[in-house]
């Protein structure tokens, strides 16, 4: 064979040899990148997809047809694709004062459109692809939904505020609180040595009548504070219940009607009862302000636990035995921004002197003073059902009272 032949056949070996490797690379990548829960995608410089891997689908509902068919402003939200386009343009000053850094990448957030028409927070890792001259001829991406992480982010700035507003609201309250007692406490002395003058008597009955409803509004701000405390026994919650049903069919309209669901083998809980029904008053009132034309008013009892995959999701719940309070009523409704406000102090959408703001704050305060958790859902036009979790008291021995089959796990 000549040397021109065995020049030839290791040439063709080599070829060979070298498209098996990019073949088997191809094969490794194609593999992981199918196979990956986040989604890997690659663009050209105007931005049109070239690919997109099949976890397109699991994240935002297309089909990698579909996708491909895009382009990023398509995808994207307005302001995530403004700031997409900002990253972008300093990269690209970057590379046109030829500072390259071939290993370099950048991370954003950024709110992806979902087909269904909601979105998903993702976080998304951009990189530049080149071609042999080092030249940017696209764009890699590799994108992970960080949604449920972004919920729980909030969840936790939401907590530590509401702590800053609690401590804050107990300081106030206490100095307030000694202020009302010097004035309240002039206010009879004066109505004691003023006995015949009815003008004066009055105007003293108005500045104790204003000195008792500001006791009552700092009472609330260090019940929400937890700096009051608690006289606790064990507590029948259905009881507390019925007690409070009596209460409310004197003061609800009668458009409204009033059903109890309660366990027949509800567990005892560990609690102040004077508190128990502060809070049943304060949403049941609420839940009555909602039903202006009229409505049902709901009360749940029922026994719970409350398991890792419900905790992991709701930020300040434990795993655990409870009992559930459920209140539900069919009014009006509350929107998104309004939910994420409800349980601060003095936030408030009703009219001038017709509510402080303080009694879901205050209600919030008593359950996670009684290491209990409440939540809220509600539906603009269907109603408001807020969710509350006592936990069962265990009595010397350890075991749980009242324990039947009926009992829901939440998770």
């Amino acid at each position: 064979m000549s040397a021109m032949n065995q020049t030839l056949l290791r040439e063709i070996s080599e070829r060979r040899k070298i498209e098996e490797a990019l073949q088997e690379s191809e094969s490794r990548y194609r593999i992981l990148a199918e196979n990956a829960t986040d989604v890997i995608w690659t663009c050209d410089m105007t931005l049109r997809f070239t690919y997109v891997s099949p976890s397109v689908r699991r994240m935002l509902g297309y089909t990698e047809e579909e996708a491909l068919s895009k382009q990023v402003e398509e995808m994207t939200t307005l302001a995530s694709f403004d700031t997409a386009m900002k990253i972008l343009s300093e990269e690209r000053e970057i590379e046109a004062l030829n500072e390259k850094d071939l290993t370099r990448s950048r991370t954003i957030a950024l709110e992806l459109n979902h087909k269904n028409g909601s979105t998903v927070w993702t976080e998304t890792t951009m990189s530049f692809l080149r071609d042999l001259h080092d030249r940017a001829v696209g764009i890699l991406g590799v994108t992970r939904d960080i949604t449920e992480r972004r919920r729980l982010e909030a969840q936790l700035l939401w907590s530590q505020k509401m702590e800053a507003i609690g401590t804050l609201a107990g300081g106030v309250a206490h100095d307030f609180n000694n202020l009302l007692q010097v004035i309240h406490g002039y206010a009879e002395l004066l109505l004691m040595t003023r006995p015949g003058e009815k003008k004066r008597r009055q105007a003293l009955r108005e500045i104790l009548g204003a000195a008792r409803r500001g006791r009552d509004l700092t009472q609330k701000l260090l019940t929400f504070s937890r700096r009051v405390e608690s006289k606790r026994r064990p507590l029948d919650l259905n009881h507390t219940v019925k007690q409070v049903r009596g209460l409310l069919s004197r003061t609800i309209a009668k458009n409204i009607g009033i059903q109890l669901h309660l366990a027949d083998d509800l567990r005892t809980i560990n609690a102040d009862p004077t508190e128990i029904e502060q809070v049943l008053m304060n949403l049941t009132v609420n839940a009555r302000d909602a039903m202006a034309e009229g409505g049902t008013l709901l009360i749940e009892t029922r026994n719970a636990t409350l398991d890792e995959a419900f905790c992991r999701s709701h930020a300040g719940a434990r795993c655990g035995e409870y009992a559930s309070l459920v209140i539900s009523d069919s009014g009006h409704g509350m929107d998104e921004e309004t939910l994420k406000h409800i349980f601060e102090p003095f936030y408030t959408t009703k009219g001038v002197g017709k509510g402080t703001g303080l009694g879901l704050a205050t209600s919030y305060g008593i359950v996670k003073k009684n290491e209990g958790y409440i939540v809220c859902q509600s539906d603009v036009g269907k109603g408001t059902t807020f969710e509350i979790y006592l936990p069962v008291h265990t009595p010397p021995g350890g075991s749980i009272p009242g324990v039947g089959e009926k009992g829901e796990t939440r998770g």
